[in-house]
């Protein structure tokens, strides 16, 4: 699990909490702490890291002491009034704006994002829009910590009615400015993914079936806005990792080729990552070269 994934489960157990936990308490529900493949003291070093990140982010972490100052539980407190002025549906795009960012590695202020989008799921939301699209976040959320399988109804866009759905090995994934829940559909015997604001009655949580997801979290490198595009890079000893899950067709030498539909993800990334470079095809190369000399204007 890294470092950003971590953070946030982190925030949702302390958020959730309604009285202090004990750190034994965090470290029985939080799966990176509770590794056993990892040594006790790296564990509590890690953990100790993560408080200080959290009041880095300016998140307000309460610590219960007793008479002798030692550190007896934690959680997150809400303010008395939210910060956050605006609907779900404006938090839920400014969380995609975000999510951009953090995609391609290598962007600028990606660490930043980040941060904002910490704080972004963590801040409550007064208005009453955002009601409706809470409701289901917080149950599927709850639902996945606990192992457990989902059952609701759904109508998608051009169904008459809703149908039943009964979903295994569960995925919570923003894609846009919308939440969808992907996972292996009994009914349908396939994975499927399903947006939250189409979910009709009642959302609950059911005893976790054999099903299992096949398909990847989505990944912005292979959204379907664009025609499959292959290009090939030519890595140097200032190169860093490729971003997760971009599809890497052939390596060889210090050659990569790739297959991606995002080509907008692709010239961001290349246009910010240190040690790689494009060897082809020309049109793209075209396309990038007028792009950096856009950024030194």
């Amino acid at each position: 699990m890294d470092r950003n994934e971590r953070l946030l489960r982190l925030i949702i157990i302390l958020r959730r909490a309604r009285k202090p936990l004990a750190r034994r308490e965090i470290f029985q529900v939080h799966p990176a702490y509770s590794s056993k493949e990892l040594k006790p003291e790296s564990i509590l070093r890690t953990f100790e890291r993560d408080k200080a990140s959290l009041r880095t982010m300016g998140l307000p972490l309460e610590v219960l002491r007793d008479d002798h100052g030692d550190e007896l539980g934690y959680r997150l407190t809400a303010g008395k009034r939210a910060a956050l002025r605006c609907s779900n549906s404006e938090r839920m795009v400014l969380a995609a704006a975000a999510d951009t960012l953090i995609s391609v590695p290598g962007m600028p202020l990606r660490a930043a994002a980040l941060n904002a989008l910490a704080k972004l799921v963590e801040q409550p939301v007064e208005e009453e829009v955002s009601k409706r699209g809470s409701v289901h976040l917080e149950r599927i959320l709850e639902a996945l910590e606990r192992g457990k399988s989902l059952a609701f109804g759904y109508q998608s866009r051009r169904a008459d009615k809703a149908r039943k759905v009964e979903l295994d090995d569960a995925l919570l994934e923003l894609r846009g400015s919308y939440w969808y829940v992907t996972g292996y559909d009994r009914t349908r015997q396939s994975d499927r993914s399903f947006r939250l604001d189409r979910i009709k009655g009642n959302l609950r949580s059911i005893k976790p079936g054999e099903g299992r997801r096949t398909q990847e979290s989505w990944s912005r490198w292979q959204q379907s806005v664009d025609a499959p595009l292959e290009a090939e890079l030519k890595w140097t000893d200032l190169a860093g990792p490729l971003p997760a899950r971009l599809n890497i067709i052939e390596r060889s030498g210090d050659r990569v080729r790739i297959r991606t539909r995002n080509r907008l993800a692709l010239m961001r990334w290349l246009c910010a990552a240190p040690g790689w470079h494009l060897v082809g095809p020309q049109g793209l190369q075209d396309e990038l070269s007028a792009r950096l000399v856009r950024l030194e204007e």
